[in-house]
């Protein structure tokens, strides 16, 4: 006989090494913090610990909010998740965000750092409510293509620009399927801070799509810009988090149907049907850590 192996188990194995691969590159920052304006230790010798105070301060508040900003001891921060991500995702992101700060940027009074999920910045100098485009990041993908899915691109992105400046959390998520082809989708995703106005954030998003055109991700199949104020994203692949469909309806038992009970073969497609899925799953996501490499290949830093 042959030993009975149970295929549920290996693919679960699977799912579980593809969600550290997520993990661990999602807790790394998209490229390291911006420290800039150096404090002088001996006039302010209590700035790193009010700086520490204040970062703590942003990290608990993510435990409820997507967005915050706080000002305290002449210190000024914020931090803002992507406005499709969890609670707990956003949570976790500002963890590592303002730890980041703290290695690297404890003795600077201005700094930003960009994650996957998440921004956060702080500066001695308020800038809540003013809208900014520098420093900003800017990553392309290194895969070309025609000019004319530059056109599909901002079919996409200046109308979710228009929809995302007017709604209550600054942010919008969507497709675009040129002459109606599923196989040919663009994903696109747009979202500013909330501490600036509905004109302030169509303007800001305005100023990257304007750099995107006149920067070297024109003509590549995927690029992101991401400034203080807003940023921007878009890619040949759904790269966002789709809200989750409601399950389909069971159909109406027809007569003669016999109950299968609790065991026999409707048990035994319950366990195939989630081990399809889960593989499925997998795929998906293996899929999209490939591109998403891909899509990262690129940077440009502009300050």
């Amino acid at each position: 006989m042959y030993p009975y192996k149970n295929p549920s188990g290996s693919v679960l194995a699977f799912i579980i090494s593809i969600f550290v691969i997520i993990n661990l590159a999602n807790s790394q920052p998209l490229y390291p913090p911006f420290c800039s304006d150096p404090i002088n230790k001996t006039s302010d010798p209590g700035f790193s610990s009010n700086l520490t105070i204040l970062l703590d301060t942003l990290s608990s508040k993510a435990v409820v909010n997507s967005f915050y900003n706080e000002s305290s001891d002449g210190l000024h921060g914020l931090f803002l998740c992507r406005g499709d991500v969890s609670i707990n995702v956003c949570q976790n992101c500002v963890i590592n965000a303002t730890r980041e700060l703290k290695s690297h940027c404890l003795t600077n009074k201005t700094a930003i750092v960009w994650f996957e999920h998440c921004m956060v910045r702080y500066s001695s100098t308020n800038f809540f409510g003013k809208e900014q485009i520098l420093p900003n990041l800017r990553l392309c993908n290194t895969k070309g293509h025609t000019s004319q899915t530059d056109v599909d691109a901002f079919s996409l992105m200046y109308p979710i620009i228009t929809e995302a400046s007017n709604s209550d959390t600054m942010f919008k998520a969507n497709n675009f399927a040129p002459n109606n082809n599923e196989s040919e989708k663009r994903y696109g995703l747009v979202q500013c801070t909330r501490d600036i106005d509905a004109a302030q954030c169509s303007h800001c998003l305005g100023q990257l799509m304007e750099k995107i055109r006149n920067s070297s991700c024109l003509g590549k199949n995927g690029w992101r810009i991401l400034a203080p104020s807003c940023k921007l994203r878009y890619e040949l692949y759904p790269f966002y988090e789709l809200p989750p469909q409601a399950p389909p309806s069971a159909p109406e038992p027809k007569p003669g149907d016999k109950d299968t009970g609790k065991g026999g073969n409707g048990t035994t497609n319950k366990i195939i049907i989630s081990v399809s899925s889960i593989a499925a799953f997998a795929a998906v996501l293996v899929s999209g850590l490939q591109t998403s490499d891909q899509a990262s290949t690129s940077v440009s830093c502009k300050v």
